[in-house]
């Protein structure tokens, strides 16, 4: 059932007839709490506001919104957690001139989970001006992130590093497989629509993979699948490579490269249709067979696959 009940108090001010401003806002249900201050420049247009208080699932925080006609929109956020996706609630504005500066303890966008999270960025004209900031947990930063803008071409790009992948996976629920890792990732943008990107990370290891497991049962490389289930198969390196149209994430290469295991792969993953389309090889003992492919003739005579070893299983999901 839609809870119905609530209560609502304020001060109002005005000049002659027209509203200038709202003092001490408190609007209360069973699931929602806001506290705020408005003021209004006149017939009716907002100037500021100011939420003392806001309560509502994960959202609890203060912020205050100044709008300057003309200009841009001045947003700070600041507070114990958000749900970044409740910013796309932002009024019926655009969000095409904004200034955000935002601090949270606890940092969500929907069902993933950041943890402490400072952003500063600017949005002008549909472009990424400004946008930087970092994520830390109760000890230090271990993810920061800085924008740079190319003018000649337009395109904006994101760069974020790693001090330990595993750690941001395994918090932001995305995935608990992944251990430790440090490295990049870039992020190519035209206006504010993400055209391609690249990742890179060493020193990692993935255990109890389920994804990896199955892959590993079915090429029998059962002395893997039982490294993959107690301590984790390590891997020196991996590099992904991806463009996005359409919400389509082309993955053009991945490598996998470890001292016991390594492999590509390439495919299609459709966003809003949820669809995966990818093939690849994963090769066992990867360091000597790549040692041994890298001798003259010997790999491309034996296999007629050049760089990624010897002894190689192909596979596909869909």
């Amino acid at each position: 059932p839609i809870n119905r009940r609530g209560t609502l108090s304020g001060e109002l001010y005005f000049d002659d007839l027209d509203l200038i401003k709202v003092d001490k806002l408190d609007f209360l249900t069973e699931e929602l709490l806001v506290s705020a201050d408005l003021s209004f420049k006149g017939e009716g247009e907002l100037e500021s506001i100011y939420i003392n208080r806001f309560i509502k699932d994960k959202n609890n925080f203060k912020a205050q919104i100044q709008f300057v006609e003309g200009k841009y929109d001045y947003l700070k956020i600041e507070g114990e957690s958000l749900d970044f996706k409740s910013l796309k609630n932002y009024g019926e504005r655009d969000l095409n001139n904004i200034v955000l500066y935002l601090n949270i303890d606890n940092f969500y966008y929907d069902s993933i989970y950041f943890g402490h999270t400072f952003i500063e960025s600017e949005i002008k004209n549909n472009q990424l001006i400004k946008f930087k900031g970092n994520i830390s947990d109760n000890e230090s930063i271990y993810i920061r992130f800085v924008n740079t803008m190319d003018k000649q071409s337009e395109l904006n790009k994101i760069n974020i590093e790693f001090d330990d992948f595993g750690k941001f996976l395994n918090k932001s629920s995305i995935s608990d497989s992944f251990i430790e890792g440090e490295g990049t990732a870039t992020l190519f943008f035209k206006e504010l629509n993400l055209l391609s990107g690249n990742l890179e990370i060493t020193d990692s290891s993935i255990k109890n993979s389920s994804f990896l497991a199955r892959l590993l049962q079915l090429a029998s490389f059962t002395g893997l699948l039982e490294i993959l289930t107690n301590e984790g198969i390590p891997f020196d390196r991996i590099i992904v490579n991806f463009t996005n149209k359409n919400s389509i994430i082309k993955i053009e290469e991945a490598k996998f490269q470890g001292f016991s295991l390594g492999g590509n792969l390439k495919g299609v993953t459709e966003l809003d249709k949820e669809k995966i389309n990818l093939e690849g090889i994963i090769v066992p003992a990867y360091a000597i067979n790549a040692l041994l492919n890298k001798i003259p003739l010997i790999g491309q005579v034996i296999t007629g696959i050049e760089g990624d070893g010897l002894i190689g299983v192909n596979f596909k999901v869909t």
